[in-house]
Order: C-alpha cells, then structure tokens, then sequence
C-alpha cells in the first residue's frame, strides 16, 4: 500500500466523529493525577489487590492501522495502543482479576488454538468465525462496565475472587449505576 493512501485512510478512521473525538489539549497529565488518586484510594480500601504507583513517563495513546489485505481496496483495521498511557498498567491487574469471570470456551486465545479446535471438532459441531467491524470504538462502555461489576460481585460470594471496595473509589459512583461494591 502506497504510504499516501495509508495515511488517507486512517484519517477517515480517525475523523469518524461517532466514534472518535478530537482533542486539542494532552489528556495525559489530568488522566495521570485521576490515576494517581485511584490507586491511592483502592490500596487504602482493601489489601488484597495492591496497584502500584502510577510513577514515570507517559504519554497518551497513539493510534496505527493494519492492512485487512484479504479484503476489496485493503480496508485498514484500526490499532488503539495505549502501552504509553498512565491507565496500561492498572489495566492489565484489572485484566488480570477479570479473567476467572470470562465462562470457559467463549473465547480463544490464538489462531493456532482455533486451528488445533478446527482439527478436532468433527463437521457434526458447530464453529463460528465472527467479523467484528471497530469492535471496541463501538462498545457502550457504560453498559459493558455494569454487566462485568454485576458478573463479579454478583456471583457466588465464595467464588468472589475480586477485592471488594466501594464504589467511591471512583470518584463517580452513577457512572457504574449503582453500588455494587460494597460499603
């Protein structure tokens, strides 16, 4: 692909206003300090998950396109990087607790696991292959937050592996329409 039509068309992506919004100021600094005071308040709230300090360099995060070159005119699938913002590393401890609560068999971890399910399902069974167009730029997130704290903190007490905390900890409680996590 020509580097001018690369870039045409990760414009058009970028400038997709139901999915995009543009901003003319860094959010990094005012996203780190919201960090900062989660991380503060969570690890004051309970002692079985600690995060750590949201210390270092960051940046936000930065945006690229991979090239679907099975498709008509190499549609780009857009990339969402955010190894460079403040929020990465607490995402991937809250991935990490989130994980348990993914149901068995709903997902794959790789193409090569999809191909070893391919050799040993018979044609009797049934297999899906799905083509998810922006999959996350089209999530509602507000939806998708309340269906996991209610599938965390609504399953069996016993099986709870995730620290309870109350909703004040972010600041915000209707954003997550409710309190679900305990007092």
């Amino acid at each position: 692909m020509k580097e001018s039509d690369y870039f045409e068309k990760m414009v058009r992506i970028l400038l997709d206003t139901s999915k995009f919004q543009h901003s003319t100021k860094d959010p990094t600094k005012d996203l780190r300090k919201k960090m900062s005071k989660f991380v503060t308040r969570a690890n004051n709230q309970q002692d079985v998950v600690k995060f750590r300090e949201v210390k270092g360099d960051y940046g936000p995060g930065y945006c690229y396109g991979t090239v679907k070159t099975h498709k008509a005119g190499n549609p780009l699938r857009p990339i969402i990087s955010q190894m460079t913002a403040p929020t990465y590393k607490i995402a991937k401890v809250l991935n990490d607790l989130l994980v348990p609560y993914i149901p068995a068999g709903c997902s794959l971890k790789s193409a090569v696991e999809f191909i070893d399910l391919l050799h040993e399902k018979g044609p009797e069974d049934d297999i899906a292959s799905l083509d998810v167009e922006s999959l996350f730029t089209n999530v509602p997130v507000k939806e998708t937050v309340d269906i996991t704290v209610d599938r965390v903190y609504r399953s069996d007490k016993s099986t709870c592996l995730f620290p309870k905390m109350s909703s004040e900890i972010y600041g915000r409680p209707s954003l997550i329409g409710g309190n679900y996590f305990g007092t």
